[in-house]
């Protein structure tokens, strides 16, 4: 007979924040920018599985804006390095896309077993990147990723958005 904690599935849970963005929409006018957060290429559902995505409140008429981290620090498991994480920087005036971050499973692997708790910021770049060759800063956003699952990351309380407790197998 197979114990429930041996049929349950392996997996990391851990929160990002998106603490705020700098530059965003630089080449426009004005931006209303807010982001969205997405985990992509899921190969194994989970029951009860949730918060697969999530969204920072616009930041009206801001280049720079500062989220508050109550309202924009969302629960993901990670389960498999085929995994995207996925940050979509959104213009709510014009619904076009200012930038996108994609963190592909092995880098989020180790920015969750090196960098737990630190904030840090992370360059956007454009989905279809062909602009006549020239590199086009699109602006970054201040994120937060926290874990200490499986890792034995020690955090300080002071430093996290969440406090996590425990393992999960």
């Amino acid at each position: 007979r197979v114990s429930q904690a041996m049929s349950q599935p392996s997996y990391l849970r851990f929160h990002v924040t998106v603490l705020g963005g700098r530059g965003l929409a630089p080449h426009k006018g004005s931006s209303s920018p807010y982001v969205s957060v997405e985990v992509k290429k899921v190969l194994v559902a989970v029951k009860g599985r949730k918060n697969l995505r999530g969204k920072t409140p616009v930041a009206k008429h801001c280049k720079d804006p500062n989220w508050d981290s109550e309202k924009c620090t969302f629960q993901y498991d990670f389960m498999d390095v085929t995994e995207t994480l996925t940050f979509t920087c959104h213009d709510a005036e014009d619904s076009s896309v200012l930038g996108v971050l994609d963190i592909k499973g092995r880098r989020l692997e180790k920015i969750l077993q090196l960098e737990s708790g630190l904030e840090r910021w992370y360059p956007l770049k454009e989905k279809h990147l062909n602009i006549g060759g020239k590199k086009v800063d699109l602006g970054d956003i201040f994120l937060k990723f926290t874990s200490n699952n499986n890792y034995n990351v020690k955090v300080a309380p002071s430093s996290c958005s969440i406090i996590m407790l425990g393992m999960l197998s």
